[in-house]
């Protein structure tokens, strides 16, 4: 039997078995149909499918929060801080260790630098409805007084620029400590980033001055009891 037959055979047989289906009598005479009276293209082989487009595994999401540096005009100056660590806790304690270590040398060049002077200590305690503890010990070299607001000002501007981290209150041993702010007054309450914006460059300020998005509440993270404003 050649191919353009036994096709046409094949095909009668599917037509036969449609027309059982739709109520034709089974002893219905089966005729074969040529190929040449075949619609167009009603016998060509179906397209194969197209394939599923390929997808790239992506690894980890890198978070950018800023660290802030002092510039030589006395202006904090944010930076981007690229890190793989994931959640609030651990993206906040990767921040401290590179605040606590200072500009980089290429910063350096820059005229950047920091007041929080050389060895101080930064601890993330725990983080709480969006209030970060820290602990934070100054050495002997620490910023002298008039320098201490842009001291704590760069901790508080790059810590609250972590997702989720809205306010920090600054610890000794455990315990609230008063922190200066610009104007001269002291608080023990968490501090906000709207403390120390006149402590910005203006190209900062207009950024840290721009409506935040609304929160949509925070988990508590590893670490102490809860703590509020």
């Amino acid at each position: 039997m050649t191919g353009r037959r036994a096709r046409g055979v094949a095909m009668a047989a599917t037509a036969a078995l449609l027309l059982v289906g739709c109520g034709v009598p089974e002893n219905a005479t089966l005729r074969t149909i040529d190929r040449e009276t075949v619609p167009y293209r009603l016998l060509e082989d179906a397209p194969a499918a197209a394939p599923a487009p390929e997808t790239t595994p992506t690894g980890p999401a890198v978070t950018v929060p800023q660290v802030y540096f002092v510039d030589q005009e006395d202006r904090l100056v944010p930076q981007a801080q690229p890190l793989g660590a994931q959640g609030v806790f651990s993206v906040a304690t990767s921040l401290l260790s590179s605040l606590a270590a200072g500009p980089t040398e290429d910063q350096r060049a820059r005229g950047l630098a920091t007041a929080l002077g050389p060895d101080v200590g930064l601890r993330l305690a725990q983080v709480t409805n969006g209030v970060a503890s820290v602990e934070i010990a100054l050495s002997e070299q620490g910023p002298v007084a008039d320098r201490l607001p842009l001291a704590i000002g760069q901790l508080v501007l790059s810590v609250t620029s972590v997702d989720g981290i809205d306010a920090v209150r600054l610890l000794q041993n455990g315990e609230p400590v008063e922190a200066p702010l610009p104007g001269g007054e002291r608080t023990s309450e968490p501090l906000v980033p709207s403390d120390y914006v006149t402590l910005l460059t203006p190209s900062a300020a207009r950024v840290q001055q721009q409506p935040a998005p609304e929160p949509t509440g925070s988990t508590p993270a590893p670490g102490g009891s809860p703590t509020g404003r």
